[in-house]
């Protein structure tokens, strides 16, 4: 190598130093800074989306103590009320009423119920809703298909917790 070297003219050897060195610049510019920038970059979407995201947590965690507060309300209120009386209104506003075809009082805190050709998904969805609004639970329950699909027959027992 030091013979080639010596073998070159003044010029060529200023040309071989200075295209080495922008080979050099180049491979430190393509290995080292560009993936650092595209990282950079990467993570500063990466941040706004969180931060996106953080926003609407904020809205909903500010939504959900506005709602719960309200919920607690109407749930005490509904506390006070018999167990017949919310059974009935909820099962009224879910149209469940027309095909509640018994209800039983038991003690203070149990209703026993007998459905007939009840939906079953809306029939679900309301002992839910029983359960998450006003703390009332199923402790038995039977259901038997009926001659439609998607209706059952039903014995609910209920307490509230």
């Amino acid at each position: 190598m030091k013979a080639w070297w010596a073998t070159l003219a003044n010029r060529e050897r200023l040309l071989v130093v200075l295209a080495g060195g922008a080979v050099l610049v180049a491979l430190l510019y393509l290995l080292v800074w560009e993936p650092f920038a595209q990282e950079r970059s990467a993570l500063a979407s990466r941040v706004e989306a969180h931060r996106q995201d953080l926003a609407w947590m904020e809205q909903a965690a500010s939504e959900l103590q506005r709602l719960r507060a309200t919920t607690r309300a109407t749930t005490v209120g509904d506390r006070q009320r018999s167990m017949l009386a919310v059974i009935d209104s909820s099962a009224k506003q879910t149209g469940l009423r027309k095909v509640i075809q018994r209800m039983e009082p038991v003690g203070q805190d149990g209703v026993k119920l007998w459905l007939e050709n009840a939906d079953f998904d809306l029939l679900i969805r309301w002992l839910g809703d029983l359960k998450q609004r006003f703390g009332i639970r199923v402790t038995r329950a039977s259901f038997d298909r009926s001659d439609t699909p998607g209706r059952v027959d039903s014995r609910l027992s209920l307490q509230r917790s």
